[in-house]
């Protein structure tokens, strides 16, 4: 059952793609936690292993941002308004930087991409074009935390904690989340479950942390992205 009607996601549902420019509309790059995190640990691996630059050139879009790409387009090259799947909370779109199905970064998505939940071809015509099948999240929140963090800073966070030090957030649980799962619980009266898994509700308590003694003005949505990150290096004394 969709979370919401086409193009009217609630502001608290959407995640900002971290590390991705604005578009040429000046819109922020968002959509729901679990396409969001796929697309930011796919558009990582296929950079790694393709050694080429995945650019995003769009993503969600609100019913605004549907009518205007209406007026400028028309119908049928641009949906009509609230039928765009760019809206659609079950199969989120995403548009990449790329022109031909023969591209590096194409072939790789096309291979890969359901890994990550994304499947190629659903718009005839559109190589770039790319939907996300579903809300949920394929891949792990601790893998897609440890690739935002960045090793170094994971090494850091691990010595922190008194945990081993290896620069990665174990999947399917993780030690170093348990540890801040505990110390949530123990600080902040959180009733967290603690299996080793950074879910929503364990962000939440991260951010909790980060708004009390870094960052104050940090919002606490359980949704981690450049503040969560940036916060996290704070506690940690990261410059």
């Amino acid at each position: 059952m969709a979370l919401y009607a086409n193009g009217q996601a609630p502001a608290g549902l959407l995640m900002t793609l971290p590390d991705t420019p604005q578009f040429n509309d000046g819109r922020t790059a968002m959509a729901l936690a679990g396409p969001c995190i796929d697309l930011y640990l796919m558009r990582h691996d296929c950079e790694r292993e393709t050694g080429h630059r995945m650019r995003i050139n769009d993503l969600y879009r609100d019913l605004d941002a549907q009518s205007a790409m209406l007026a400028r387009y028309g119908y049928p090259r641009a949906a009509r308004v609230g039928t765009s799947n760019h809206g659609n909370p079950d199969k989120q779109a995403s548009d990449i930087d790329i022109k031909t199905y023969t591209e590096p970064i194409f072939v790789w998505i096309d291979r890969n991409g359901m890994r990550y939940g994304y499947k190629t071809r659903t718009v005839k015509g559109e190589p770039w074009h790319i939907e996300h099948q579903g809300q949920r999240a394929y891949q792990s929140w601790n893998r897609y935390l440890a690739v935002l963090l960045g090793a170094t800073t994971v090494k850091v966070w691990q010595r922190a904690a008194g945990t081993p030090v290896d620069g990665i957030i174990s999947a399917p649980a993780s030690t170093l989340i348990r540890r801040s799962q505990e110390y949530s619980n123990r600080t902040y009266g959180m009733r967290l479950v603690v299996d080793g898994i950074a879910g929503p509700a364990t962000i939440r308590g991260i951010q909790t942390d980060i708004k009390a003694k870094a960052q104050p003005n940090l919002v606490v949505d359980g949704l981690p992205g450049a503040g969560t990150r940036a916060g996290i290096r704070r506690l940690l004394g990261i410059a």
